[in-house]
């Protein structure tokens, strides 16, 4: 059973736990770790006063989301859970499904195949770099769109390597940015929210070994948009 908890103005959402892990539902607009330039609330906080861990100082969270990506987050409750479901990243064994509103019409299935690196100049950006990091990324059309007399696309995605922003990155290459990222899409997208939700994942239960699955709905923010849009 879910329960709704405040954070920093933002509902944090817990799909599921037991004595080993939990998943939460992370709203957009929410830091999932702190930092040195962190400034805010983020997830780490509200999992340790929430659920009580702090596990290799960061609180049992086993991956991360972009600040403004919504969406399936895990948290480990104990070493062994955080160390198993690490271990399941590492080995690409964990399968994630992402929707995202993206700008133009791209071909309507392809996988983008590209290395990711940090942007010449531009700290906190990444770029299609010689010599990055080696990524993948496939993904489908779901459904076209019109926003502001602009065609969007919405499509399902499913990230193969898991590199910093991999997503957002391999849809700016491919000339398509994600609706609201003023990052990689420009001042086109800014006061938008951030179109990029963790939908679906799938691993092995760190204790049980049993393969489990979550799935969440479109948050009210985005799923509003789509029905405004022709």
């Amino acid at each position: 059973m879910s329960t709704a908890c405040e954070n920093n103005q933002r509902k944090i959402e817990i799909i599921y736990q037991d004595q080993a892990l939990a998943v939460l539902n992370k709203p957009g607009g929410l830091v999932v770790l702190r930092g040195p330039t962190v400034r805010e609330k983020t997830l780490q906080d509200w999992v340790e006063n929430n659920l009580g861990i702090d596990i290799a100082g960061r609180a049992g969270i086993v991956h991360r989301l972009d600040k403004g990506t919504w969406g399936l987050i895990l948290v480990a409750k104990n070493q062994q859970a955080f160390d198993t479901l690490q271990r399941q990243f590492k080995e690409r064994r964990v399968e994630k499904t992402y929707w995202a509103l993206v700008r133009g019409r791209p071909p309507i299935e392809g996988e983008i195949v590209a290395p990711i690196g940090r942007s010449p100049g531009r700290r906190l950006k990444f770029a299609v770099v010689p010599g990055g990091k080696a990524a993948k990324t496939s993904y489908r059309v779901m459904k076209e769109v019109i926003v502001n007399s602009e065609e969007y696309t919405l499509v399902e995605v499913r990230p193969k390597t898991g590199r910093t922003h991999q997503i957002r990155v391999h849809f700016q290459y491919l000339g398509h940015p994600i609706f609201g990222d003023v990052l990689y899409g420009g001042r086109k997208e800014r006061g938008r929210p951030l179109f990029l939700v963790a939908k679906e994942i799938s691993f092995a239960h760190p204790e049980t070994r049993e393969e489990i699955s979550f799935r969440i709905d479109l948050p009210k923010e985005l799923k509003s948009l789509l029905a405004n849009t022709s």
